[in-house]
């Protein structure tokens, strides 16, 4: 059933979801080429393409936030080796949205918001996060029209499992 018709090669679904549970990502075992295999898959291809690690985009890390106006919410720190003094990325976005049918949440930074200017990386806070929602962080590179994504809809908390 997740193989053409008289198609004999080893690359369905079942085998899918088991190389990307082998790469440590979060789907089921079993079912068909659903929104989340779909997404780790992606994610898994786009990791192989652009060389981008855990190492490339710095530390990561989710805070307490105890300035937040809302109960219950939470922030999101994560540092990008991205040079803000750099004239290239300059008019670079780096946006953080939550992927509910609403796109209920969205914060949009540029180098400009740099939380650490005394260092050569890119130190960013969103605020106001539910952990109800999953999110995408984009960097739209501006002029050139090209958008990269180091994750998409990822359960709060769980960016680059």
């Amino acid at each position: 059933p997740d193989c053409l018709d008289d198609e004999k090669h080893k690359n369905n679904v079942a085998n899918l979801r088991k190389s990307l549970i082998g790469a440590e990502y979060d789907v089921a075992t079993t079912g068909s080429y659903d929104d989340e295999v779909y997404i780790a898959h992606v994610q898994y291809m786009a990791s192989r393409m652009s060389g981008i690690s855990g190492e490339a985009l710095g530390e990561l890390q989710d805070d307490e936030n105890p300035r937040q106006p809302i109960k219950g919410t939470k922030s999101f720190s994560i540092k990008l080796k991205i040079k803000p003094n750099d004239p290239e990325r300059q008019d670079d976005s780096i946006i953080l949205y939550s992927t509910d049918r609403d796109k209920s949440y969205q914060q949009i930074k540029t180098v400009k918001d740099d939380a650490d200017p005394t260092n050569d990386t890119l130190d960013l806070v969103y605020t106001e996060l539910r952990e109800d929602l999953s999110y995408t962080l984009e960097v739209d590179l501006g002029s050139t029209g090209q958008k990269e994504y180091y994750f998409r809809n990822r359960p709060y908390g769980k960016w680059f499992d």
